[in-house]
């Protein structure tokens, strides 16, 4: 049987390539769900088309509709080809069978074809102007040339025809439409807002069937295939370039503007990057009446066109400066002022009464249009506007002053810290100085500051360095509004860094929900506070009001007893912000911020020097240049000021703790470093240490780091998503800060290390950590110990002794992201005992209150697999018992090697590590040469007992082998003679009743 299918398959085969030869040539080919334009199937063909029969749409939306797959609204390029496009699809339709059996009626809406007007004003003597999709014009004076001596009509049943405004060309076929009589197809000019069939027209595919590769192929009609660039070429025929979307206006003294609507709804800055970035602009501003009418009209069709709503359009008017005082954002005078427009609802006046943004809208209750005031953090379309052809670009240069981001004549009061032109203060140090968050929102206001809002990392950073002497909670600038996160200053929420403790969910509509510890159920509303305890710098949610819990006593009277905290009863330190202003009392904060040789944290007695600001030093160096650089700095006549007691000492620096690291990176932000060395290397016989005889307590690695095989020093990079530790040659240059401090005292020398491969581990006495924070490592339903055995060749974290612990809850861990309960491997056994996983000694506990369970019931905790332990992140790594299968991230632990202990060396490794073991006697040649002697012979009976072994094995292998494949063999046999046994009774039963059932 399989031979005959194979002389079959060959014949098959032979046939085909007889028939058809060998097709290695190049053929032309349609794109997905389109379809080649040609009459038959043997005919060439350089263009595809798609229709659908099902779903009618307005012009514009047919245009994007094709758009978004390639394709262009169809355009043909003569008679033929459209009595081609009327043959081609009135046959569809007539077979039903490509129509997705479309009833006979399918074509009466007629098609929308490729020309229209997209503009205001598009006429000549009540004739429309009509554009291509691809933005050259059709003769107006007699369209019926333009479109290939195709009859043209208008709809005269359309009363909104006679304006001219907002026309498109819409193609009827043969039979069909308000000239069915005829026979062939022909034009009407309708109304754009009406809904048509859409026909998509690609190019055709070539495809070489011996490389298996495509390439467009490119059409002989260059305006039809316009590329990218072809959109900004501008001319005086096409002032705007060849996108029918900008709308020109000439403006007498300047030139030509243009004018475009941008439908998708964004925030006022990610908008105004968008018209500069991809449309080569900026948001719409206006300098007289004439230009407002224009826009207006531009918005009044797009409303129609798009038929779609929206609470408004950005235009560039804002007040986002230290002043709040109106501006537009392409900086030209505000020499011009429109119609201001009063809040539709005092529920939206709440909303928008403090916005610094302005969009264009409908006035309630009016046609007329008005700019209304809004948040700037608001989602609305937009308008952009760009210089025309023969702009005159010089016309608003003599009256604007454009404004610099430059900081050197402004500064910041006494008590307040300089940061990039920002000044920040922290206020309710003392009890009584705290408040609420509504109340600190109004008492920064009285001050003319705003509640800080944090923007990236950089400034997070700056945030938590003033909290150093606080170590306390202080409200920051946020809050969630009916389940959206904002900024009360309106800065755009590019940059959270929200406490594990609170479980924040988005739904399906976009609306941000809480809960948390702290909190009963799901919250929609809340305020936002920093931590400035917990060394990270988490951001806690609180909500707004909590709903009170009533108890009812024995006298059945309900109390209501509220045990949480919200927004209304929390009083916490608060931190404002304000631009820096040229009027300050104090130049010591601007002095201090702008390029200084040092900066000195008091707190810490600590300074860090920039030796990038010295001239007179070369501030880029390899690693050993830059260390004893540092080491000697404090000999230099121009720092010997920071030691007056000649008892500190210059290294580079590495931070002992989160406030330090914040004060570090903010002011070599400010510095404008992009990289600088730390003084921590790697070496195989001590794993990583510090310069300055110091334990490493952080480690902000970024991806794939500590990879050794970049070198063996490490560099801390700022980068935009944040500073980072690399992983750098020591003989590579990176720029250079000294810290000056007092001299560490000696500490015990450090003989362990952590093994190869887990170099980046967090090193304890007798035991090395890492925190799991991949999500795709975490798997509740598996055993914990089983995750960290699968991927770290490790057991789940024990901590054998009270350092053991203490040196991992002092390590930083800036850059993970884990829950706030992390599983450890410590286990409840049965009457309530508890023991490491790992079989380590349990001599240390470190228990959170009324943790763990009470031992009486010990039994209901073990049916309940509430046998593991975590840790409390929120808690000082406090310890809780929990259940043993839920979502968490978690610790594990290796044991710690020797120093002196001899491993592999890694490829790449700056280090070659040869280690040799010399006997302390010495030995005579003939010695020498016996035992080479005896070793060769050992080496020889142990190989030819390693043969004799291996030949028993294999031979024992082979039989057991042979024995279980017979035993396979016999069961497969047994159980198949039982099936057809079965089949067969099953067979008779069957047909017996049959039988009877005919009967």
């Amino acid at each position: 049987m399989y031979k005959g299918g194979l002389y079959f398959f060959c014949l098959v085969f032979l046939f085909s390539w007889l028939c058809h030869g060998d097709d290695s040539g190049n053929k032309k080919k349609c794109p997905n769900g389109y379809e080649p334009l040609r009459d038959s199937e043997n005919d060439n063909f350089d263009k595809c088309f798609n229709i659908n029969y099902l779903f009618t749409n307005t012009w514009i939306t047919s245009f994007l509709t094709c758009s978004s797959s390639g394709g262009k609204m169809i355009t043909l390029d003569s008679k033929e080809e459209v009595l081609l496009v009327d043959k081609i699809i009135n046959q569809h339709v007539k077979n039903g069978v490509k129509a997705f059996f479309a009833p006979s009626n399918t074509l009466k809406p007629g098609i929308w074809y490729g020309a229209g007007q997209t503009c205001p004003g598009m006429y000549d003597n009540d004739t429309p102007i009509l554009r291509y999709v691809n933005g050259s014009y059709l003769n107006s004076k007699d369209l019926k040339k333009s479109l290939y001596d195709i009859e043209v009509y208008e709809n005269l049943e359309d009363d909104s025809i006679k304006n001219k405004e907002n026309v498109c060309v819409v193609l009827y076929l043969s039979g069909t439409g308000i000239k069915s009589e005829l026979n062939e197809p022909y034009f009407v000019i309708e109304r754009c807002t009406k809904e048509k069939l859409t026909v998509c027209v690609k190019d055709a595919e070539i495809f070489n069937v011996a490389s298996e590769s495509y390439s467009k192929y490119i059409s002989k009609d260059d305006g039809y295939n316009s590329d990218y660039s072809e959109i900004f070429t501008m001319s005086k025929k096409y002032p705007c370039g060849l996108n029918i979307f900008w709308c020109p206006i000439n403006i007498v003294g300047e030139g030509i503007k243009c004018y475009g609507v941008v439908r998708q709804p964004v925030e006022w800055e990610h908008s105004k990057e968008i018209c500069a970035t991809y449309l080569n602009g900026d948001l719409a501003s206006f300098h007289s009446n004439k230009e407002e009418n224009h826009v207006q009209a531009i918005i009044k069709e797009a409303e129609k066109v798009y038929n779609f709503k929206t609470t408004g359009f950005w235009i560039g008017l804002n007040r986002k400066n230290a002043e709040k005082s109106l501006e537009w954002s392409d900086e030209s005078p505000l020499n011009y002022l429109g119609r201001f427009a009063s809040f539709d609802s005092i529920k939206e006046e709440n909303e928008h009464n403090d916005g610094n943004c302005f969009v264009i809208r409908k006035i309630f209750n009016s046609t007329k249009y008005g700019w209304h005031r809004m948040r700037c953090d608001s989602q609305n379309s937009f308008i952009c506007e760009k210089p025309g052809y023969g702009y005159n670009a010089s016309a608003f240069q003599i009256n604007s002053k454009k404004f610099k981001q430059s900081y050197n004549d402004k500064g910041c009061n006494k008590g307040e810290k300089y940061y990039n032109g920002m000044c920040y203060t922290l206020f309710g140090i003392d009890k009584r100085g705290k408040k609420t968050f509504n109340d600190a929102e109004k008492e920064c206001k009285l001050k003319d500051m705003s509640l800080v809002s944090i923007v990236d990392e950089y400034e997070q950073n700056m945030i938590i360095s003033m909290l150093h002497s606080l170590q306390e909670d202080a409200w920051i600038g946020m809050s969630v509004n009916e389940g959206t996160l904002r900024w009360l200053d309106q800065e755009s929420v590019r940059y959270t860094k929200f406490s594990p403790i609170n479980r924040i969910y988005k739904s399906s509509s976009g609306s941000f929900y809480f809960t948390n510890e702290n909190s009963y159920g799901f919250h929609a509303d809340g305020c936002v506070s920093i931590d400035g305890s917990n060394h990270i710098g988490y951001w806690n949610v609180i909500p707004s009001k909590h709903r009170n819990i009533s108890f009812i006593n024995t006298g059945n009277k309900a109390i209501e007893i509220r045990t949480k905290k919200d927004c209304g009863n929390t009083k916490l330190s608060y931190i404002c912000e304000r631009y820096a202003i040229k009027e300050y009392e104090s130049k010591t904060e601007n002095e201090n911020a702008e390029h200084p040789l040092c900066h000195t944290m008091k707190d810490e007695e600590i300074s860090f020097c920039y030796m990038k600001n010295n001239k007179k030093l070369t501030s880029k160096l390899n690693f050993a240049d830059a260390k004893h650089l540092c080491n000697e700095i404090l000999d230099l006549e121009i720092y010997q000021k920071l030691n007056d007691d000649n008892k500190k000492v210059g290294f580079l620096p590495v931070p002992e703790n989160i406030f330090e690291w914040a004060y570090l990176i903010t002011h070599s932000d400010m510095n404008d470093y992009d990289s600088f060395w730390l003084g921590i290397q790697y070496s195989n016989e001590r794993g990583f240490f510090r310069h300055d005889g110091g334990r490493i307590k952080m480690g902000i690695w970024g991806p794939d780091e500590p990879n050794l095989r970049k070198g063996n020093c490490v560099v801390a990079k700022l980068q935009n998503n944040g500073p980072r530790w690399y992983m750098s040659s020591c003989y590579d240059e990176h720029d250079t800060i000294c810290k000056i401090g007092y001299r560490k005292k000696k500490q015990p020398e450090i003989k362990v290390k952590c093994p190869v491969g887990k170099e980046n581990w967090i090193l304890g006495k007798t035991k090395c950590y890492y925190v799991e924070d991949n999500n795709s490592k975490k798997f509740p339903i598996t055993d914990n110990n089983h995750n960290c055995y699968l991927h770290y060749n490790a057991t789940l974290a024990s901590f054998p002794t009270k350092e053991d612990f203490q040196m991992f809850t002092e390590y930083v861990h800036q850059n993970k992201d884990f829950n706030d309960r992390l599983y450890i491997g410590l286990m409840r056994l049965k009457y309530g005992k508890f023991a490491w996983s790992d079989g380590s000694p349990t001599n240390f506990f470190n228990w959170d209150k009324n943790e763990p369970s009470r031992p009486e019931s010990w039994k209901l905790s073990h049916i309940f697999d509430t046998r593991c332990t975590v840790l409390l992140v929120s808690k000082g790594y406090t310890w809780a018992s929990d259940f043993c299968k839920r979502d968490y991230n978690y610790v594990c632990s290796v044991d710690v090697v020797d120093v002196n202990e001899v491993e592999s060396d890694l490829d790449g490794s700056e280090e070659n590590i040869q280690s040799t073991t010399i006997s302390n006697e010495k030995k005579l040649p003939n010695e020498n040469k016996k035992e080479e002697n005896e070793k060769d012979s050992s080496k020889k009976s142990d190989k030819d007992s390693k043969n004799q072994s291996y030949a028993k094995s294999f031979v024992t292998s082979f039989f057991i082998l042979l024995l279980l494949t017979m035993s396979v063999g016999g069961i497969l046999y047994y159980v198949k003679i039982r099936q057809d046994r079965s089949r067969r009774r099953e067979a008779s039963q069957t047909v017996n009743y049959r039988i009877l059932e005919a009967e």
